[in-house]
């Protein structure tokens, strides 16, 4: 059986990097639903837009879901694209630098990625020296944006509950003021 790794997130609208997240799944859901994994606030990017798959350690996977607007992977658009340690993902405006925990200690536990603060792009490290920054952590926001709520099934199917009660309730109006005429 496989065993999810850590699989690092690096989020970032143009140069501003807006939050890093870790996963340890096999299937990790990307996109604007609440329900994602790793949701994303981007107009272009679809509810449900696409998934990474831990197939092996050595063998992650992102796999487009039929959206619209694409999935890139270092520019390139595909629909399953094996992923490597310190690949860029675009979907939409966000870029996402993918961090893979591939590497085993000597117990064959999998261990973090190392932190990657010699792979900042360009401008951003020129922004950093600019600044007189010293690591990453000077660039990261003050606080991380909170996650929308994700509605539970039974919050769901009451919503629907109630829309169908609704209805009813209106075609029985309805069926009155008819018969009454």
């Amino acid at each position: 059986m496989v065993s999810p790794i850590p699989i690092r997130f690096d989020v970032y609208r143009g140069d501003e990097l807006l939050r890093t997240e870790t996963f340890h799944e096999l299937i990790i859901k990307i996109g604007r639903a609440t329900s994602s994994h790793l949701y994303l606030d981007d107009d272009d990017a679809s509810r449900l837009h696409a998934m990474v798959e831990v197939a092996a350690p050595n063998e992650v996977y992102i796999v487009d879901l039929g959206s619209r607007a694409g999935t890139y992977v270092n520019g390139a658009r595909g629909e399953k694209t094996l992923l490597q340690d310190g690949d860029e993902i675009r979907i939409g405006e966000t870029r996402m630098r993918i961090g893979l925990g591939v590497t085993t200690g000597a117990t064959g536990d999998v261990l973090p990625p190392a932190p990657a603060s010699d792979s900042l792009p360009p401008t951003l490290t020129s922004a950093l020296v600019e600044a007189g920054a010293t690591s990453r952590a000077s660039l990261a926001p003050s606080s991380v944006p909170p996650r929308p709520p994700v509605e539970t099934a039974e919050a769901s199917l009451m919503r629907w509950a109630v829309a169908g009660l609704v209805l009813v309730l209106l075609f029985v109006l309805l069926a009155f003021f008819l018969l009454r005429a």
